[in-house]
């Protein structure tokens, strides 16, 4: 029986991967370079070890660029870009009926604390949540799956009582690796990944009601 709902952050409950892909875009093409799409592809859902965009911009440019500029550059082009953005298609009334289902709710991110909750807060999002888990110097990002079995525990739930909700490769890999049965919600950015590693793959939280979910989960 299904008690627990663990969401991803970036990308499946607020979209900020296409504007931080065209915030990088727009830096690496004022300083006269093409962004590498395909390296930084591999990187969405966990953290940037893989591949820096920052780092990667001071390399190829013979370290004459500022990285503390252009981080702050980067930084303030995608806030803004952020500022009016607001839930993902289908989130609020996943998150509604859960409530309604007295299902626990948790967040299992990459990201810090500081990035997930000052959007939360800004949404007015935090209390859906039972429990909001994240990595940092602690805890390691996806695709290591920590920060979901850390989820489960908050919830009280074991693996096979869970959901759990990604939109990239990294972030299944990691609620896979957990026992978790995952269902991908690819956005515009990781659309054409291959997401043979999921349980279930919709386009998008509105074309499934969250009961007619749980009965697909529970019955398999």
């Amino acid at each position: 029986m299904i008690k627990g709902l663990i969401f991803d952050f970036d990308g499946l409950i607020l979209d900020t991967e296409l504007p931080n892909l065209h915030a990088w875009q727009e830096i690496y093409q004022k300083y006269g370079y093409k962004f590498p799409f395909e390296k930084y592809v591999l990187v969405i859902g966990s953290d940037e070890s893989a591949f820096n965009p920052l780092n990667y911009l001071v390399e190829i440019s013979g370290k004459n660029i500022n990285p503390v500029d252009v981080s702050i550059e980067h930084r303030e082009i995608l806030l803004q870009k952020l500022a009016f953005a607001e839930l993902m298609p289908g989130v609020k009334e996943y998150l509604e009926t859960a409530k309604k289902l007295r299902l626990l709710t948790a967040i299992a991110s990459s990201s810090n604390d500081e990035w997930v909750f000052g959007h939360l807060e800004r949404l007015g999002a935090k209390d859906y949540f039972n429990s909001v888990i994240t990595a940092g110097p602690v805890l390691p990002a996806k695709p290591n799956p920590t920060v979901y079995k850390i989820a489960l525990n908050s919830l009280g739930c074991r693996a096979n009582q869970a959901i759990a909700f990604e939109d990239s490769k990294n972030g299944i890999l990691a609620a896979r690796d957990a026992g978790i049965f995952c269902v991908a919600v690819p956005n515009s950015v990781t659309i054409n990944m291959d997401f043979f590693e999921s349980n279930l793959q919709i386009p998008s939280l509105l074309t499934l009601s969250l009961p007619d979910l749980i009965a697909i989960v529970e019955s398999s």
